[in-house]
């Protein structure tokens, strides 16, 4: 097992991607959209829920900073129902995650 460490930059950057993907996905996401309607526009709410939040982002040494920020901002700019389970999901993942240092450690474990 290796120790690794995930910084605020990791965690901005990685951010980014997903919401770079989120965007290329948009239509896929929008076809298979049928809960709790079937009204396609899942990936369109998910799309602006996340251009909005990449928005109001800036890189920082902290983890517990970009995880805050990335929480607030999805509750704040949360499009459809799509959107506030995004929210729901990024405040949960900012405060149950035991930030005490910059940056967090994690063990995980690395195949090689």
């Amino acid at each position: 097992m290796t120790v690794d460490t995930i910084t605020g930059f990791h965690l901005y950057h990685g951010f980014l991607s997903g919401s770079f993907n989120i965007a290329k996905h948009r239509e896929h996401l929008n076809k298979i959209n049928v809960f709790p309607v079937p009204d396609g526009d899942t990936g369109n709410n998910m799309v602006q829920t996340f251009r909005s939040i990449v928005k109001g982002l800036k890189s920082n040494r902290s983890a517990g900073k970009i995880l805050e920020d990335i929480a607030d901002s999805s509750l704040e700019h949360a499009r459809g129902n799509s959107g506030i389970i995004i929210s729901g999901n990024t405040l949960t993942v900012s405060t149950k995650t035991p930030v005490t240092e910059i940056p967090i450690r994690l063990k995980i474990s690395v195949p090689r």
